[in-house]
């Protein structure tokens, strides 16, 4: 994209087979460079779903290098993580993307499927070696944006998550535009 007139250049065509269903629209960039993202996924064979996390090394940054995946049982939503120098913090949240309606021809927001009855995780995820650390929540929520994370020692990670803490009314209501009254 150019940054000036926010005109696309084209398709990107990566240079590996990652098979990331939809991205997300954060990234994290490492002062060396190196950019961090997760996606969610089906599998080259759309048979198990996980969340790939991923870096692109400034040298090559058409190619993603899977570090980590996070087997979930369902394809999660995910839009952000958090990260330290050391760590991305990855929330696997209740809500679901429905590729069965993306295929279908849906719109985005008539994709997501809330799961009242699914409880949230986080996980970290240790950038140099790929060792993932889940942590179940026990409770259903729903979170888009991270805040500030930072680790004031090697066994201590704190970030804030903003979220939803109830399924209703729904937390998609206010991006439903099915929901609105004409006002003429």
């Amino acid at each position: 994209m150019d940054p000036e007139k926010l005109t696309t250049h084209g398709y990107t065509t990566w240079t590996d087979d990652l098979p990331c269903m939809i991205g997300v629209s954060h990234s994290a960039t490492m002062p060396d460079g190196t950019v961090f993202s997760i996606c969610p996924s089906k599998g080259k064979h759309m048979m198990e779903n996980y969340i790939s996390v991923f870096k692109m090394e400034p040298s090559d940054p058409l190619k993603r290098v899977e570090i980590a995946q996070i087997k979930t049982d369902i394809m999660v939503y995910q839009h952000a993580f958090a990260y330290t120098e050391d760590y991305l913090i990855v929330f696997e949240g209740t809500t679901s993307f429905s590729v069965e309606k993306m295929v279908a021809g849906k719109d985005m927001m008539h994709c997501m499927e809330s799961n009242p009855d699914r409880t949230s995780k986080f996980h970290t995820v240790n950038i140099h070696d790929g060792t993932v650390t889940s942590f179940e929540t026990g409770a259903w929520s729903f979170m888009i944006h991270f805040g500030n994370a930072h680790q004031p020692d090697k066994d201590t990670i704190s970030f804030t998550a903003p979220g939803y803490f109830s399924p209703t009314p729904s937390p998609f209501a206010a991006f439903m535009t099915d929901a609105l009254n004409d006002v003429e």
